[in-house]
């Protein structure tokens, strides 16, 4: 989902970018369990997921408009 979004190699300013998206993202999924909001929280835990996978390869898949 996120990888449609980033630079085909991240640098040191895209790699603090999505670090606080995960951060900011682990706040609200805090937050959604603490109202019991598990479906949110679930729904969250899986951008979560995606962000860091995002984060953590080297390259990102080519975008789709790039695509036939």
């Amino acid at each position: 989902m996120f990888r449609n979004y980033l630079p085909d190699v991240m640098g040191a300013e895209e790699h603090k970018v999505v670090d606080s998206l995960i951060k900011s993202l682990v706040y609200l999924k805090e937050e959604a369990q603490r109202e019991g909001q598990a479906f949110i929280a679930y729904a969250i835990e899986d951008a979560i997921i995606h962000a860091k996978e995002a984060r953590d390869s080297k390259y990102t898949p080519p975008r789709a408009h790039n695509t036939k």
